[in-house]
């Protein structure tokens, strides 16, 4: 295993928010900003020396993939050298796993972790919160988000947390109302999500109560933001109406409305996808979905941007990495991965989980310590000691 270096992972979790809100404001005024392109450059390369010095093959084998896919799509004139920092984000979540998973770490390294990355998830939903009562909009008419410009990532980040607010290891259900706040200031359909969060949270306890939480929490939300909501749901119920139509009827159109309209650019991505045999096995890069898409920065609905970018090579990815690794982990608490659901279906539908250095990052740190041999096996040692004890102590009396 791996030595912990524990200040520099500290240090990088409290940097985080504060890296991509200077990104953010660089991008608002128009000014060049390489500060969060070197910071997680600088985080990745460390972290695959270290791997690499304990000949990790995991971490060679994706570097070779990577570097593979790199190669081919600059074969196809669809990549170049401004496209590397695109793979760096592909593999940041993973490189940043294996370090965690495969370290040595103490709990009580493992409780500053946690209380870390419940500070930098809080300071990203305070600066939401500040940013609405001084009615500062880093993009004007699309909600608060802090000084965050990309929104929808922020908005995923907050999705994510959700589920690793249930996790009994973490048990960040009070910050999660925090959380929840900022959510709302930023004008996302998402906060629909939350009634089903509050709801499953309710679930160990009894049925009753998940029903009672889903009602209020529906109810609260429609007398708090009412004008909001009637906005949306004018809007959407009859779209909704007519695709469900049994007449009219069309596929086409539900998929448009669930998609937030994200589906009319499929057809222009599958067109690019067939026009190379090589495209479907490693897509054709960012810069080549840009192409693609006429300008669109990726369909963002993550499995088709992994198709289209990265072909069935990133759908694995995607699949095993993303989808699979949380609810196939013995130490994740059923209630939270039922919660990750959600993280799914907002994945598969709105994108921004999968090439997404900011949820990467914490998604990278969520997973590796839940697969942590070590921090596991110390947390069950634990447990079995106290248990001894208490029947020991209950023998005696």
């Amino acid at each position: 295993m791996n030595k912990l270096n524990h200040k520099l992972l500290l240090a990088s979790i409290t940097l985080q928010p504060l890296i991509n809100s200077i990104t953010g404001i660089s991008i608002k005024t128009n000014l060049p900003s390489i500060i969060g392109p070197v910071f997680f450059s600088i985080i990745i390369a460390y972290l695959l020396i270290l791997l690499a010095a304990k000949l990790n093959i995991a971490s060679l084998l994706t570097l070779i993939i990577t570097t593979t896919a790199f190669s081919v799509h600059n074969i196809n004139s669809n990549s170049d050298i401004s496209d590397i920092p695109n793979y760096l984000k592909l593999i940041l979540p993973f490189i940043i796993f294996l370090y965690i998973k495969n370290a040595k770490i103490t709990i009580n390294q493992f409780n500053k972790i946690r209380d870390f990355i419940q500070l930098s998830i809080l300071i990203y939903a305070i600066l939401v919160i500040i940013s609405f009562l001084l009615r500062y909009q880093i993009q004007e008419g699309k909600g608060y988000f802090g000084l965050i410009y990309a929104g929808n990532d922020l908005i995923a980040l907050f999705i994510l947390f959700a589920s690793m607010a249930y996790w009994n290891k973490f048990n960040y259900t009070k910050s999660l109302l925090v959380v929840l706040i900022a959510h709302i200031l930023t004008l996302s359909k998402t906060i629909l999500v939350y009634p089903l969060v509050f709801a499953a949270g309710q679930l160990p306890k009894s049925l009753v109560r998940s029903i009672g939480a889903l009602i209020l929490a529906l109810g609260i939300s429609y007398l708090f933001f009412e004008r909001y909501l009637y906005i949306y749901i004018s809007n959407f119920i009859p779209n909704l109406s007519t695709a469900f139509d049994l007449i009219n009827q069309d596929f086409d159109d539900l998929a448009r409305i669930v998609s937030f309209g994200r589906t009319s650019f499929l057809e222009d991505a599958l067109i690019f996808i067939n026009s190379d045999s090589f495209n479907w096995l490693f897509g054709v890069g960012a810069n080549g979905a840009e192409k693609a898409l006429f300008g669109k920065v990726g369909i963002e609905m993550d499995f088709y941007d992994a198709l289209l970018m990265y072909g069935i090579l990133g759908v694995a990815y995607l699949i095993i990495f993303y989808y699979s690794l949380p609810l196939l982990c013995k130490n994740i608490n059923p209630l939270s991965k039922i919660i990750f659901l959600l993280a799914i279906a907002y994945s598969f539908l709105g994108g921004h989980f999968y090439n997404n250095p900011m949820v990467g990052f914490y998604y990278g740190l969520f997973m590796g310590l839940a697969y942590n041999r070590n921090l596991n096996q110390s947390t069950t040692t634990k447990q079995s000691i106290k248990l001894v004890l208490n029947k020991s102590n209950t023998l005696e009396k």
